[in-house]
């Protein structure tokens, strides 16, 4: 038995755990499922962190390497505090607490391969493992209209991104008949240097280019970057808050950290041609992003367009090196968790916060939790002082800094649109400060609750501070 295989089985086991416990009559076994997933994801981190450096697995088709234990570490804690928060939110919104878990741990199974996969197969197999079940996570709310109607726009999306990605993997295979990372790289870089001298090897960039342009918009899809975005605001708003604390942080994460591999991997080559591609998709998340969110009231609608101005800079911080791209990840997933863990928490006496008017009055009733809400407010929009602020500088400078042109216009778009952005994040901080009526309601949380959104909230403060407090990522 391998090593890779030994570091998944906290998670398989996990899962079967949770299939035997779904169906028993067993008193207390919401918060049995809870403990079991939590120890699942947790156990396979650590021993993801033992796995060797650029260790190879089932004749090469995973590779551990240094951005996958990044990626995938992320993503996995990110899951284990959604585990915490949504505990006893799923029985409030009337969800089945330990099918909930088993959908996500199979989400957390499917995002671990997809970052150490290193063949085309391994790829999409991972992919659709992390992409099913999200399908379903939207959906789960049966009774909820509004529920259904986000998970069929999201299965349907999510359909036509692996399309792309299947075209993109038959046009790949077809021009250079490998499927390891490595073999294709080798091989479009000889293919390059033929088609230098000779038009016969044209054909042969060609189809690599419209595989690149083939998988780029299926991860455009799946991670929901301009223009490729029309459905986020629907899906976002059909959701639960438990269901955004995960296809809103961690499937996102996997998302872009597949997309880094694969430009910064098989497609290194064509640089030239997928940083112009990048540089355009991140001025149009700013744009969109920027404007899209100034006339929403719903706080969902509000956070899906913050999500897409977002995802202008993680693709600009994929033109640096991985480390600004992994913190970015990382600030913009405590921000996005904390706004979510906030927002799960409060309410009016009848249902979740839907509007911006129904945050009225929480300062005056709740302080602290107004304060922690504002800290994480302050993070996505980039605030000084926050992990937010220097994770959105890092990228404006060094994209300033750079020798390409449209990075660096899009680094200035990215600048003016977050200003911008910035009233739509006020509009929600005026609600909760400024306005005397109070129409919110904050429900009283366990323990573990309350400890995870104040250590998102001192993350998002000590990154800002001390920057190099979240490099260890």
């Amino acid at each position: 038995m391998n090593a890779y295989l030994i570091s998944q089985l906290p998670l398989i086991s996990g899962i079967f755990a949770l299939l035997i416990l779904a169906p028993a009559l067993v008193r207390g076994k919401d918060l049995i499922s809870a403990i079991i997933s939590i120890l699942s994801v947790a156990g396979t981190i650590v021993l993801m962190c033992l796995l060797p450096a650029s260790s190879k697995y089932y004749g090469g088709a995973i590779l551990v390497t240094a951005l996958g234990k990044s990626v995938a570490g992320i993503a996995l804690t990110f899951i284990i505090l959604a585990f915490v928060l949504t505990y006893g939110y799923l029985q409030r919104i009337h969800v089945m607490e330990v099918e909930w878990r088993l959908t996500v741990l199979f989400i957390s199974l499917g995002i671990y391969n997809l970052s150490f996969a290193e063949d085309l197969a391994t790829i999409f197999i991972a992919f659709e493992l992390l992409s099913i079940p999200s399908y379903a996570l939207v959906g789960f709310s049966r009774r909820d209209g509004r529920s259904n109607e986000a998970g069929m726009k999201y299965l349907v999306l999510g359909i036509i991104g692996s399309a792309f990605l299947l075209i993109g993997i038959t046009f790949v295979y077809g021009a250079s008949g490998q499927i390891f990372i490595s073999g294709i790289k080798e091989d479009l870089m000889a293919g390059l240097a033929i088609a230098r001298t000779s038009p016969s090897g044209q054909l042969e960039i060609d189809l690599y280019r419209i595989a690149l342009g083939a998988f780029i918009a299926s991860l455009f899809f799946k991670t929901a970057v301009a223009p490729f975005h029309g459905w986020l605001l629907d899906v976002y708003k059909g959701s639960s808050y438990a269901a955004l604390s995960i296809i809103g942080v961690a499937a996102k994460v996997a998302g872009f950290g597949l997309l880094f591999k694969l430009l910064h991997g098989p497609f290194e080559p064509l640089r030239e041609t997928w940083t112009s591609i990048l540089g355009l998709a991140a001025i149009a998340s700013f744009v969109f992003g920027g404007f899209q969110g100034l006339y929403q009231r719903n706080v969902k609608r509000i956070l899906a367009s913050s999500s897409v101005l977002n995802a202008g800079f993680i693709l600009l911080s994929m033109l640096g090196d991985g480390r600004q791209f992994t913190f970015y990840l990382a600030a913009y997933s405590a921000a996005t968790l904390g706004v979510i863990a906030y927002l799960m928490s409060s309410g009016t006496a009848h249902a979740d916060v839907d509007v911006v008017e129904d945050l009225h009055g929480t300062s005056r009733k709740h302080p602290a939790v107004a304060l922690g809400f504002t800290v994480v407010l302050c993070s996505s929009a980039g605030v000084p002082l926050t992990a937010g602020f220097i994770a959105k500088f890092g990228v404006i400078y060094s994209m300033l800094q750079g020798p390409e042109k449209l990075p660096g216009l899009a680094a200035v778009a990215g600048a003016l649109c977050s200003v911008l952005a910035f009233y739509y994040y006020f509009k929600i901080i005026r609600a909760i400060w400024f306005e005397s009526e109070i129409v919110t309601q904050v429900r009283e949380q366990k323990r573990a609750y309350l400890i995870v959104c104040v250590l998102l909230v001192c993350a998002l403060l000590a990154g800002g501070i001390y920057p190099p407090a979240l490099t260890w990522i």
